[in-house]
């Protein structure tokens, strides 16, 4: 996938590989530069149809965010600006205008819950509603340039990093049964690091988690399915993204998926790479 420019001020590319082991490329990824929108989508291993599963979640978020969430390229301290931009939409209750980005925030969960809803419909119909039926994993995050932060959102645990000065840091937190045994003070037997226990599709409900974070000057953010994770440390992350810049982002995502097929490539792989 070619580099693209996103407000004028960052470079996306985004990168998927079936891996070694795999038939089938369940991971899916979007990039909508003109909404600062990006999702990767990881079909679940063991459950039917995972790659239209990510495919059906990536584009109905997408469809749905760019319905109901303006695009704040406009300083936010305008009210009258806003309540004007608020006009153009055809529902203007369901959006939040102006600075309240925790308003924003509860409808992006409301609309991964409602991705959710449609997918475990579609399993039901489909008579898979023993948990045997479609899901996916979902990460995603939405830029906000006029205000300089990012709103990171996720249900499982395909995951987003921030690069900052050379450190890498994990902003979401794994939905897997090893975090929550990790978070308990790992007592007993440690459970796989793959078991997670919400997707969006096999269950009537979840609760994602979305939250907002600064971005500062050369900043880089990566999404990615745990097709990477598994087979490349946190370290080794980091160390391939060390000067990541637009003139090598591209490069800097290919290297990742190498790296995790050298070492392995147990399962599909996929990398969204954002700079500045």
């Amino acid at each position: 996938m070619a580099i693209e420019r996103v407000f004028n001020r960052y470079s996306v590319c985004g990168l998927s590989d079936c891996g070694l082991c795999r038939e089938i490329n369940e991971d899916s990824i979007l990039l909508n530069t003109q909404s600062g929108v990006f999702l990767l989508a990881d079909g679940m291993g063991g459950h039917r149809s995972g790659d239209k599963a990510s495919n059906q979640a990536v584009t109905l978020i997408d469809t749905l965010m760019a319905k109901h969430l303006p695009v704040a390229t406009v300083p936010l301290d305008d009210a009258n600006l806003w309540q004007k931009i608020c006009r153009l939409f055809k529902k203007p209750d369901r959006i939040s205008c102006g600075p309240n980005l925790e308003s924003q925030s509860r409808l992006i969960a409301d609309i991964l819950i409602e991705a959710n809803r449609v997918i475990y419909r579609d399993n039901q119909q489909a008579g898979l509603d023993d948990g045997s039926g479609m899901g996916t994993t979902l990460v995603g995050c939405r830029i906000v340039p006029a205000l300089d932060k990012l709103q990171v959102f996720h249900v499982g645990d395909s995951r987003l990093y921030r690069m900052r000065r050379g450190e890498l840091l994990q902003i979401s937190k794994d939905h897997s049964l090893y975090q929550l045994w990790l978070d308990g003070g790992q007592i007993g037997e440690s459970p796989a690091t793959n078991r997670i226990y919400q997707g969006i599709g096999p269950a009537p409900s979840i609760k994602p988690d979305v939250q907002m974070i600064d971005i500062e000057a050369d900043d880089a953010f990566l999404l990615c399915s745990d097709g990477l994770t598994d087979c490349v440390s946190d370290l080794g992350i980091a160390d391939i993204l060390q000067d990541l810049g637009s003139d090598n982002i591209e490069i800097k995502a290919r290297t990742l998926i190498d790296q995790a097929n050298r070492n392995g490539g147990t399962d599909n792989i996929s990398v969204i790479l954002i700079c500045q």
